[in-house]
Parts: C-alpha cells; sequence; structure tokens
C-alpha cells in the first residue's frame, strides 16, 4: 500500500496506526446451530484522533452456506441474546463474552465503557469481513445471504426466501469488484464483506490471496472506518458548538480538522473502493 503505508506505518507511533496482537486459541459453539469456531487471535489497533478498533479472528468449522449465513449474523448483532459456549463457559450473547473476557484486560475501557452510542453511525453491530475457501464458485444469491443484504434475514423469516432475483442481482452488482470473477468473488458493504474463492489451498494463488486479505484489503477496510468515525466526531462536535463560548474549543477543533486532511484524508481509499 505505497499510496499510505509511510502513514499507517509512520516509525513514531503517534503520528501512526499501532497494532497489538495475542494469541488466544479460543474454542467454541454457537448452541443453537451446533457450529463449532475458533478465535486463534484478537488485535487491538490504536489510531491517531482518539479512535481505536479491536479485531477478533473467528475461524468456522466446516458448515453450509445457511449456517454460516447464520453464524455471521449472530457474531455481526453482538449485543442480542444469543446462546454462546468458549472454553466451557456459557455466555448469553457475544458481548457479555466481550466485557467479561476481553475488556477487563483493557484498563481504559472497563473503566470508561466500550459500547457508547455514536451519534450517526451504526449501533449495535459488529463490522465484519469473511474470508472463504469453497470448492465450488458462488451464486449472486450466495454472496447476498453470506453478506445479509437487505431482506437476507427478513423481520418475518418466512419471507427471506421470496427475495426478488432482480433484486439480489442488483444489490450484487453495486457492491462487487468483479475483476477475478467467478474464481475470486468479492463484495464489500457498509457493515460486512464477503471474499469467496474456489481456488485450491494448496495452491499458491490461494497463499497470495490470504496475504491480500489479511494486509492491504484489511488496512484499506480499517482505514475507511477510521476515517468515517473521525469525520463523524468532528460533525458532530461542530453541530454542538456554542459560538460565543467556546473560542478555544473551536481553535482546537479547527486544528485538528486541519491536521486530519493533511496527513489522513487519503483520496486513493475512496478511488479504490469503486475500481472493478
Amino acid at each position: 500500500m505505497p499510496y499510505v503505508s509511510e502513514k499507517i506505518f509512520s516509525c513514531t507511533p503517534e503520528n501512526g496506526f499501532q497494532r497489538f496482537s495475542k494469541n488466544s486459541h479460543l474454542h467454541g459453539t454457537l448452541n443453537d446451530l451446533q457450529l463449532s469456531f475458533s478465535i486463534p487471535s484478537i488485535d487491538v489497533i490504536i489510531c491517531p484522533f482518539a479512535v481505536a478498533f479491536i479485531v477478533i479472528h473467528v475461524s468456522y468449522d466446516e458448515a453450509s452456506k445457511e449456517d454460516l449465513a447464520k453464524a455471521f449474523r449472530q457474531f455481526k448483532e453482538f449485543k442480542i441474546k444469543r446462546s454462546f459456549t468458549i472454553e466451557e463457559k456459557r455466555y448469553t450473547s457475544f458481548e457479555q463474552f466481550l466485557k467479561k473476557e476481553l475488556f477487563a484486560h483493557l484498563p481504559y475501557l472497563a473503566k470508561n465503557g466500550a459500547f457508547q452510542r455514536f451519534e450517526r453511525f451504526q449501533d449495535g453491530v459488529l463490522l465484519a469481513n469473511h474470508f472463504i475457501a469453497a470448492s465450488v464458485e458462488a451464486t449472486n444469491e450466495t454472496l447476498f445471504q453470506l453478506n445479509g443484504g437487505p431482506g437476507a434475514f427478513s423481520l418475518n423469516e418466512q419471507l427471506a426466501p421470496y427475495v426478488s432475483p432482480s433484486y439480489i442481482n442488483r444489490y450484487v452488482e453495486e457492491g462487487e469488484l468483479i475483476r477475478h470473477s467467478p474464481t475470486i468473488r468479492y463484495i464489500q458493504a457498509e457493515e460486512s464483506g464477503v471474499f469467496w474463492t474456489s481456488l485450491s489451498p494448496k495452491s499458491t494463488p490461494y497463499a497470495s490471496l490470504r496475504r491480500y486479505f489479511n494486509g492491504p484489503l484489511f488496512y484499506q477496510v480499517v482505514i475507511h472506518y477510521f476515517q468515517k468515525i473521525v469525520l463523524l466526531s468532528f460533525s458532530n462536535a461542530y453541530a454542538k458548538i456554542d459560538w460565543k463560548k467556546d473560542a478555544a474549543f473551536i481553535r482546537s477543533l479547527m486544528k485538528k480538522m486541519t491536521l486530519f486532511e493533511a496527513q489522513y484524508d487519503f483520496r486513493d481509499i475512496s478511488a479504490l473502493k469503486k475500481s472493478n
């Protein structure tokens, strides 16, 4: 990522993104699906402008696309009550696991809270990207279902199978990068993405794909949300200014906005997202 690597991997920690990783080797089960999964590692990425990301790597045992879609949804909607078992401990939601087992080791989050609402930002879901290797090529319907397209999980689940094929095709066309389709299919929506390949895991191109997914693509998604969160925080702060009383705060905010635009407003990220 030559266009942003100098900023992300800066030699001075205060100007770059700091990524801390820890092997966890946790194993668990989604009880209602009886689907086993593991959490091999957890990352914490500390960014400028008081933004941080917690990245939880999850791998699943072999499963049907229907069960995978439901599993993706269960982790994504982490506040909703569902039954998990992780290392023989039962949890009523993934949020409960995060608070008890992860945030307890992060003093700042334990003290100040990690699930505060953020105006004009999607609340109550985890952002998720999925890498799937299969022996068959993915259909548009599969991508739509795995990526949780609108209507894939209708409030009335009996209606979900009747989503119009033309609607599914339009959804996929709007979000898919088709450069290497159908061998490699990648669709990215606002809250999730699916990277599907039918290449053999033993092949050299497959290994390159995994490196790309865990490297440039991963950081591209992180930077996208970093930019969005920082800009929304500026917008929220700007909307609450008392122009007669907040002169010092206004100067501080304008300085932050100028620094952000000069150092971290990577136009290449938006351009790349639109490129097929």
